[in-house]
């Protein structure tokens, strides 16, 4: 066989091994790292953007695609880190806005007294949003929702986007998201406290208060183990949001006492306090 025809060959075999590498080691590694919300905008898919608006509290907005979901969040200031990469997006959109909506108060940024904007940038598959938002919000108590239509070029002047076009307005906003993204993570590395018994203890007091508060606001006098209204592992135990109770974690409320089981794991190291009525009566472990 020709020596040239060989080299061809093995040049061919190496490209083919590299490619090989690649797609079994490379990409799926790169596919671990990359959140739910990190997902560059498919101008393709882009159907409608709606903004949720609460003054001086929050700010994003979420992109509506063909099938009627959510599948993307705009962060449009940096308290909407509170939904970064929450497996928010892709969801059927009553079960995306039901998730927005909890961590929007276990956050502290929405209650029934908020006003509670929401902008639309045109009319595809809005009454259809719209239903299900406003189904959410009455779950909730919360009534005083203001409903405003822009256009896309107004929110590109707020922003100080100079474009004409819709689709590189889009394009420029999503790269505005992108860049509050990362200062997230920025912020994250340097404030991330190390898991130990000690901030564990703290993350899952954090807990506690978080629902202890909801129960108050709310008014709640007893409510069983299997409720829905607060998701115990949607609750952040940190600011960050890196952490989060386990599925073995649970709350009920009798007579107006919170008495739950809270429970963070981390590299399989399990930290877990037991609470029994209030946060000063607990105990290190599981309840018994």
């Amino acid at each position: 066989m020709p020596k040239k025809f060989v080299f061809i060959l093995e040049i061919i075999a190496i490209i083919l091994a590299s490619f090989y590498y690649i797609l079994i080691e490379v990409i799926p590694d790169y596919k671990k790292n990359i959140g739910s919300s990190d997902k560059f905008i498919n101008l393709e898919n882009y159907e409608n953007m709606l903004e949720f608006e609460i003054p001086n509290k929050i700010n994003f907005a979420v992109i509506i695609n063909k099938n009627k979901s959510i599948y993307q969040i705009i962060f449009l200031d940096e308290n909407a880190s509170c939904l970064y990469n929450k497996n928010i997006e892709n969801n059927d959109l009553e079960s995306s806005l039901e998730m927005i909506i909890k961590i929007l108060i276990e956050n502290n940024y929405l209650d029934n007294s908020s006003i509670f904007k929401i902008i639309r940038y045109n009319d595809l598959y809005y009454q259809e949003f719209i239903s299900s938002l406003n189904k959410i919000l009455i779950k909730f108590n919360i009534n005083n929702s203001i409903e405003i239509k822009k256009d896309l070029k107004e929110k590109a002047k707020e922003l100080s986007i100079s474009s004409e076009d819709d689709r590189e307005i889009l394009k420029y906003i999503d790269y505005y998201s992108k860049e509050l993204t990362r200062t997230f993570k920025k912020q994250e590395k340097i404030l991330e406290k190390k898991l130990d018994k000690t901030t564990s203890q703290e993350y899952i007091n954090n807990v506690y208060k978080k629902i202890e508060k909801y129960i108050n606001d709310n008014k709640i006098e007893n409510l069983n183990k299997n409720n829905s209204d607060l998701i115990i592992t949607l609750i952040p135990a940190d600011n960050n949001g890196k952490y989060y109770p386990s599925n073995n974690s649970w709350y009920y409320v009798e007579n107006k006492k919170v008495y739950a089981y809270i429970e963070i794991v981390e590299n399989n190291q399990k930290y877990s306090y037991c609470f029994n009525g209030a946060i000063d009566f607990n105990k290190e472990g599981e309840c018994k």
